[in-house]
């Protein structure tokens, strides 16, 4: 079976290393949740395009629209995407997981949160980088990726 965790681990790695910024609303001068998206949805493509697996993004589902949405030999990895604005949006954001894996049927999913402040992040010193949540009998592997301002 494919090791999505690695997968998602060297992506976590390769943001890292490049200093990536994406790109920010006019708006609000925040990032846009939509560019960590696609950066995602760019890498996995790309990776999983080798094995003959795919990736789909804003997947309709019965419990909403799935950021992303991996497919590979049968296994499906559901994955959501997030700006950090705080705590409340974090819990808002695990929650809406927690709906597409009950909905899927799934144990185990995926929350990616851009920050452009990381090292402020409360999450960061109490739980690190890169962690798991158990809820509702569920995993939901946190991942906390800087973004560069």
């Amino acid at each position: 079976m494919l090791n999505f965790d690695a997968l998602l681990d060297h992506f976590k790695a390769f943001m890292q290393e490049h200093g990536v910024r994406l790109l920010k609303s006019a708006k609000t001068d925040r990032p846009l949740e939509i560019s960590g998206q696609y950066l995602l949805f760019s890498y996995l493509t790309a990776a999983l395009n080798m094995i003959q697996g795919y990736v789909t993004l804003e997947s309709i589902s019965s419990a909403g629209e799935i950021d992303i949405l991996a497919f590979y030999r049968g296994y499906r990895f559901i994955i959501e995407t997030k700006i950090w604005y705080g705590q409340a949006r974090y819990d808002e954001g695990k929650q809406q997981l927690l709906r597409y894996l009950h909905a899927a049927g799934l144990s185990k999913g995926y929350l990616v949160i851009f920050d452009e402040q990381l090292q402020a992040n409360p999450l960061l010193a109490s739980q690190g980088d890169i962690f798991d949540v158990t809820v509702d009998g569920k995993t939901l592997r946190i991942y906390l990726i800087g973004v560069t301002i």
